[in-house]
């Protein structure tokens, strides 16, 4: 039996497949190895270096905006505040400084409505207005702290039922939850009143946050809606009917009315009445004034007219006192006191006596002889007895 090698390629094969094998067998122990150095916890290594800063951000949104067709405005109360407000629309008229009352009756009309403690007559349809069941909240949940005020567009309406009807602002403070309630509020287009279709003003004003002013109709077909649900309209102090009469006492066309269908008096009947009753009054007033000119008595205030006096008669008086010698008696005392009083002699101005007093003419004469006395007072006699005389002179 013969033997035969194997080709030189066929051993290459064989040779490579071993070697593929054993690479093959070194790999997976080297797997299995670091598999369980895996499953040994070791202590961390030491911190990589910063990565680069990545690149900024997109700007976020915007906040709290005024909506498409609204602008920020200062409103004419508070010049430095800033409200959302129409963009373009006109300034609006100035809102007295009234107290804060829901739209009720003409003063002249008020009785009605206090008798009754109702803001409007039965069968007026009106609108309730709330904020709705979450109130008015930031975007974070806060609520809101401020006020909520309703202007009408017009001051009054009418209706043939119930007269003229005042309008003016409402205002509503918001709660401890950010709620409210308006009203009731006269619906815009209550049925029977003119103008009709007019609108509500709404100024929002949250405390420490912008405010924003807006209209609304309030519809009686909607009895009570929530203020966030109601989409902002055009301001409008509504339309009036058009002028003319559908019928008159129930007729229509042509109708031709004479006094008696409407009440009235025959033509010239009420002139007639109005002129006798001119005359009737005037004759009545003649006859009076007539009758009150004789009195005498307690006439304006004066008990007799009888004690009166002319302003003639007065000055004629006045005349005759003034021109009279001693119209009052008291000069001719006064020159009989005189008259006595120089005939006093004694007690007259600190004077015991004026008998013992001198006249000046008398006191001279008197000085003078004393003067020229050659011995006035004696002494010169007695001194030539106890004195002797000079040589040559006398004494």
């Amino acid at each position: 039996m013969s033997t035969h090698s194997a080709p030189p390629r066929a051993r290459r094969a064989d040779v490579l497949f071993a070697v593929s094998v054993l690479v093959s067998v070194g790999v997976l122990a080297w797997v299995v190895q670091q598999l369980g150095e895996k499953s040994v916890a070791r202590p961390p290594g030491k911190n990589g270096q910063p990565g680069k800063d990545g690149q900024d951000g997109r700007d976020g949104a915007d906040g709290q905006t005024c909506p498409d067709g609204y602008s920020l405005q200062p409103p004419p109360d508070d010049p430095d505040a800033l409200v959302c407000r129409r963009t373009g629309a006109p300034e609006p008229s100035p809102v007295p400084q009234r107290q804060p009352q829901t739209a009720a009756l003409d003063p002249q009309r008020r009785q009605w409505s206090q008798e009754r403690s109702v803001p409007f007559p039965g069968g007026v349809q009106t609108v309730t207005v709330t904020s709705g069941a979450s109130g008015y909240r930031h975007p974070d949940g806060r609520v809101f702290a401020g006020t909520i005020r309703f202007t009408p567009s017009v001051s009054r309406v009418i209706s043939a039922t119930h007269g003229v009807i005042t309008l003016g602002p409402l205002n509503v403070t918001l709660d401890a939850s950010g709620a409210f309630t308006a009203g009731p509020l006269l619906a815009t287009d209550a049925t029977g009143f003119s103008p009709s279709g007019w609108t509500y003003r709404v100024d929002e004003e949250p405390t420490g946050a912008p405010g924003r002013a807006y209209s609304i109709s309030l519809p009686a077909a909607v009895p009570t809606v929530a203020l966030p649900s109601i989409a902002p309209v055009e301001s409008s102090s509504g339309t009036a009917p058009a002028s003319g009469v559908v019928s008159v006492n129930g007729e229509t066309g042509v109708v031709v009315l004479s006094a008696a269908d409407v009440g009235a008096d025959a033509t010239g009947a009420a002139a007639a009445a109005r002129a006798a009753a001119i005359a009737a009054a005037a004759v009545d007033a003649t006859t009076k004034v007539g009758d009150r000119s004789a009195d005498t008595t307690s006439v304006h205030g004066i008990s007799d007219t009888a004690a009166l006096e002319t302003a003639a008669g007065a000055t004629a008086k006045v005349t005759a006192h003034t021109g009279a010698a001693d119209p009052h008696g008291d000069r001719a005392v006064a020159a009989a006191a005189l008259a006595a009083h120089e005939a006093d002699t004694t007690g007259v101005h600190g004077i015991a006596n004026t008998s013992a007093l001198e006249t000046q003419a008398g006191a001279t004469s008197k000085v003078s002889a004393h003067t020229a006395a050659s011995d006035p007072h004696g002494d010169r006699a007695d001194a030539v007895t106890k004195y002797v005389a000079l040589a040559g002179g006398q004494v």
